[in-house]
């Protein structure tokens, strides 16, 4: 995003369900209930229409999706709780960003005000909450499921992009999105009717 490529992004957080199913299936030999194959199909139309509209391809938004779909499959197979494994992977990366800080960033943390500096710091917690969130769902639903649910993350992106910031959209990013919100649509009718038979 820092470096103009905000769409490509986008469009990588909406492949990304698509590679978490994919993995679920192949991988981990879940199955999918008629509703959710039928929503992956009409998702699967859905993003290849906005990945016909880049007009190339998009190899942030494929390396984003196989990235965190793979990052997500990790995440399942992982025996460690959630918060120790999180520590673990900060542990991995800190010498690099280190590294980086120490040797190769222009700016330090003393060229911002302190309420930079605290705002931040809150961005930390910002992010990892979340990222428990998510490696807590992992152990107790399928990843078919955690993965399709994601559709909310870069959805929720899409409204404040159009409401907050006035972004536009294309005629052919709109079909690309119908298609998309018709996959959800589909898939909370099929989990609705999949909760109601396992209670009667």
């Amino acid at each position: 995003i820092a470096n103009g490529h905000a769409t490509e992004s986008s469009l990588g957080y909406y492949m990304m369900p698509l590679v978490s199913v994919l993995l679920a299936l192949v991988i981990l030999k879940e199955s999918l209930t008629p509703a959710t194959s039928l929503a992956v199909l009409v998702a699967a139309v859905g993003v290849g229409v906005l990945v016909w509209q880049t007009g190339h391809l998009p190899l942030i938004a494929l390396l984003l999706a196989f990235s965190f779909g793979f990052y997500g499959l990790l995440k399942k197979g992982t025996r460690l709780s959630s918060d120790v494994a999180m520590l673990f992977e900060a542990g991995v990366i800190l010498p690099f960003v280190l590294v980086y800080l120490l040797f190769f960033s222009h700016e330090s943390l003393t060229d911002y005000s302190l309420a930079e500096n605290i705002l931040l710091a809150l961005s930390g917690i910002i992010t990892t909450i979340p990222l428990l969130l998510y490696a807590e769902s992992l152990k107790l639903a399928p990843l078919n499921l955690v993965g399709f649910i994601q559709y909310l993350n870069p959805t929720i992106q899409l409204l404040i992009a159009l409401m907050v910031f006035g972004e536009k959209l294309s005629l052919g990013q709109i079909y690309g999105l119908i298609f998309i919100w018709i996959a959800i649509g589909l898939f909370v009718i099929g989990q609705i009717v999949l909760l109601k038979r396992q209670k009667s």
